[in-house]
């Protein structure tokens, strides 16, 4: 549409003839050369040049607008992966805690110094701890998914073998 104040040229040959039994054929032949040339005074072209820009602003915010959306969600599922990776950490921390709690109630108790409800107690802690984090390992692969799935990374096995 810019350029199309340029002229455009045309341009064309022909030849037409029979033969016959006549002793001169008939020959015709044509020939044209034309141009043409949009000087705008109409003002057409200069509207859709301007619809066109208008076109193209449009579909630059829209793509705009959509990056960062995707950047916000990026970042939103960065942080909440990164949160729940210290929550695996600290899950982990706690059921080693809650193992050792274990082992010293089940001494205390094979002493005499504690009782069986102790015992359970304590068992009761770890499969609660042990749950605890097996449920942050869950989100975490969950988050991790979602964040791969955003960035356009291939799924991997997130499980250590």
């Amino acid at each position: 549409l810019v350029r199309g104040g340029l002229p455009r040229l045309q341009a064309g040959a022909g030849v037409d003839w029979t033969t016959s039994d006549v002793v001169e054929p008939q020959r015709t032949g044509t020939a044209f050369l034309g141009f043409s040339w949009d000087l705008g005074t109409d003002g057409r072209r200069v509207a859709q040049i301007a619809q066109a820009r208008i076109g193209v602003d449009e579909n630059r915010v829209a793509i705009e607008q959509e990056l960062r959306t995707l950047d916000a969600s990026i970042r939103t599922t960065q942080r909440a992966a990164t949160e729940r990776l210290t929550a695996v950490a600290t899950a982990a921390t706690a059921v080693t805690q809650a193992e050792e709690n274990l082992r010293i109630r089940e001494q205390q108790f094979d002493a005499g110094r504690a009782t069986s409800e102790d015992v359970l107690a304590a068992q009761a802690l770890l499969a609660g701890q042990r749950a605890t984090h097996a449920t942050a390992r869950y989100e975490a692969h969950v988050y991790r998914a979602e964040l791969q799935r955003l960035m356009g990374l291939p799924f991997d096995d997130p499980s250590p073998r």
